[in-house]
């Protein structure tokens, strides 16, 4: 995004190059697009909307915007922390392969989920908030979500 481009050009990034970082990103969520259609022998292009669609609906793209701003100093730490955003990969891809098995929809899912949607998307929004990230409150986010598994 432009945004996340001239963040990084302000910090000193040359500018070709923040334009590769920020593309690593959706690059990233394409692989699993396409892990995805694989496994379920559904075609990309049907697989990729609802697939994109769950990660707005349960937050995982706030959630991964988060945990990539936050650069924690311990080198355990980083470990936790890139653990995690491949755990929030899987729980988007389990879900999404649910779903499509059964043919339901993301919003008829969402309605499905009810309560427990509800504090997921209320945790991460006080996570927001608080404007503080550390790998023990993203990793409580990633627990939240995985429930919804």
């Amino acid at each position: 995004d432009n945004a996340g481009i001239a963040e990084l050009v302000k910090a000193g990034v040359p500018e070709d190059l923040a334009r590769d970082l920020a593309l690593l990103s959706p690059l990233a969520m394409a692989l699993d697009v396409a892990l995805l259609a694989h496994d379920t022998g559904k075609d990309a292009a049907k697989v990729a909307p609802l697939y994109f669609a769950l990660g707005e609906t349960l937050g995982l793209n706030r959630l991964r915007n988060l945990a990539n701003r936050y650069q924690p100093p311990e080198h355990w730490d980083r470990l936790a922390l890139r653990r995690l955003l491949d755990d929030i990969s899987q729980s988007q891809r389990g879900i999404a392969k649910k779903l499509l098995a059964n043919g339901t929809g993301v919003e008829q899912w969402a309605l499905a989920q009810g309560d427990a949607l509800e504090r997921t998307l209320g945790f991460l929004n006080t996570l927001e908030a608080s404007g503080e990230i550390s790998v023990a409150k993203l990793m409580l986010a990633s627990s939240q979500i995985q429930n919804l598994n």
